[in-house]
């Protein structure tokens, strides 16, 4: 499921330079103004907000959450504690992918390494990548596997001490959501659980026991290089429907308002400067044809069994800078599917149409929408 917000995105990307997105755009605000329990909305334009739906409320970020990761290693590479050359073998990312868990997105990683090999082909013993291109591959192709190798080389205090900076209270701090998902059948097992007892006691925990297994987990997983620990708990029993709507529901939250302006947060740290923008343009970067009224596209999914999450940053061709950040949790499979397909159409009549973006942010208005209050941490508008 996480592939799909990247290959929406990547939609998106591709068929920006239409000057006028389907009719299908509406359905999707629809949704919105029927179930605004299930949505956070921020639209900004020039770091200010212009719409903002429930915006304040936090929402399971799934593989969204992949960017502050990401800003945590260019941290670490601006503080030289990392280089983006230093190199890892496949061999060691290889022990926290669990099959069938991210939709292909890791293996679709290595079709790419390997075809930029001088010899393409199968992996050889020993074969290494660089960091940059495993963070290239946890936004690009949002690998979990990726993502996961690097909480446990960058370190989640120092993740979670930047996540604090940014957002503060408005974002969870961040555990690994790939390791969560053994959770289930591992107390299953260590713990002498039913299903039934399994799910109630998920649902009953704590943030912090909740955060603190999955570390655990994480844990176990970097030590296990035979991958006894996947291979025991990464069964059918991990992917029943029950159990992945919980852990959806338990994963870190986060605000569509704290990450529709974080490219102005980020502007206000000390240590963010010009070249630690390029290197953030540089992984979340995506194709836009030649063309295209939109000049620059920035952007990051997040999907799981319930969630469709979208995060862009563009820049048109007469330099606005045009922020979205959409989170939706929906619990229906047959409804998320529609969710999913109505996704492009609308951002890109947001992103190309002012006056749709003037109508939705009316009718949002009727439906409970509150004029933006600009918080100390945002610019002035």
């Amino acid at each position: 499921m996480l592939a799909v917000a990247v290959l929406l995105l990547t939609a998106i990307a591709v068929k920006i330079f239409r000057a006028n997105a389907p009719k299908k755009a509406d359905d999707l605000l629809e949704y919105f103004k029927k179930h605004p329990d299930r949505v956070s909305f921020c639209m900004a334009e020039n770091d200010c907000p212009i719409i903002a739906y429930q915006a304040d409320r936090k929402m399971p970020l799934a593989s969204v959450l992949k960017i502050m990761v990401a800003i945590e290693y260019i941290r670490q590479v601006k503080s030289r504690q990392i280089t983006p050359d230093q190199t890892v073998t496949l061999d060691q990312l290889d022990r926290y992918y669990i099959p069938y868990s991210d939709g292909g997105a890791h293996q679709h990683w290595l079709e790419g390494i390997h075809r930029r090999q001088p010899q393409p082909g199968q992996p050889k013993p020993g074969q290494t990548v660089t960091l940059a291109e495993v963070a290239k591959g946890m936004i690009e192709y949002s690998s979990n596997a990726n993502t996961e190798y690097l909480m446990a080389v960058l370190g989640l205090e120092a993740i979670n001490r930047t996540v604090l900076q940014i957002g503060g209270a408005d974002h969870d701090p961040i555990f690994p959501i790939s390791s969560a998902g053994l959770m289930g059948t591992y107390l299953m097992d260590t713990e002498s659980m039913t299903f039934r007892e399994m799910i109630r006691r998920l649902e009953r925990m704590s943030f912090d026991e909740y955060a603190s297994i999955s570390k655990e987990i994480l844990q176990k997983l970097s030590e296990d290089g035979r991958k006894a620990f996947i291979r025991r708990y990464g069964n059918r029993m991990s992917f029943h429907r029950e159990l992945q709507l919980v852990s959806s529901r338990r994963m870190p939250a986060g605000t569509a308002r704290l990450y529709a302006t974080l490219p102005a947060r980020l502007r206000q740290l000390d240590w963010f400067d010009d070249d630690a923008w390029r290197q953030f343009r540089h992984l979340m970067q995506r194709p836009v044809r030649e063309g295209s009224p939109i000049a620059e596209l920035l952007s990051k999914g997040g999907s799981s069994i319930s969630i469709c999450n979208d995060v862009l940053y563009a820049k048109d061709r007469e330099g606005n800078r045009l922020s979205i950040a959409m989170f939706i949790q929906e619990p229906s499979r047959k409804q998320l599917k529609r969710l999913q397909r109505k996704t492009v159409p609308f951002v890109l009549k947001l992103l190309l149409d002012p006056d749709y973006r003037s109508r939705v942010a009316r009718e949002l208005a009727g439906n409970g929408w509150a004029e933006p209050t600009i918080r100390k941490e945002e610019p002035r508008c």
